[in-house]
């Protein structure tokens, strides 16, 4: 198998993960809050791999993305919204404290 098929391979299994990998899961390595110049939330990106791949889901393009050297794969995720909604009430809940 080459390496752009075990790229590609590991982002179709996360994109048929249930959204709590994206949420609550012990994978998440980092979470980067896109927000606009009145800093409220617009998305979200949730790195869940990094090293070889680097894995990430992103809400502003409803994908789990994954790149290793130079190959890169992509895979559209149905439930992004719900994501999305969770790390955006999130965001907001810490901005009120």
């Amino acid at each position: 198998m080459t390496t752009k098929q075990r790229l590609i391979k590991q982002v179709q299994d996360l994109a048929d993960k249930d959204s709590r990998t994206y949420t609550e899961d012990d994978s998440i390595i980092e979470i980067k809050f896109i927000v606009g110049t009145d800093l409220t939330f617009k998305d979200v990106i949730v790195i869940v791999g990094t090293g070889g791949p680097h894995l990430e889901f992103r809400s502003d393009n409803q994908s789990i993305n994954g790149y290793w050297g130079s190959e890169s794969a992509t895979c559209y995720y149905d439930d992004w919204r719900e994501v999305h909604d969770y790390w955006e009430d999130y965001y907001n809940m810490l901005r009120r404290q």
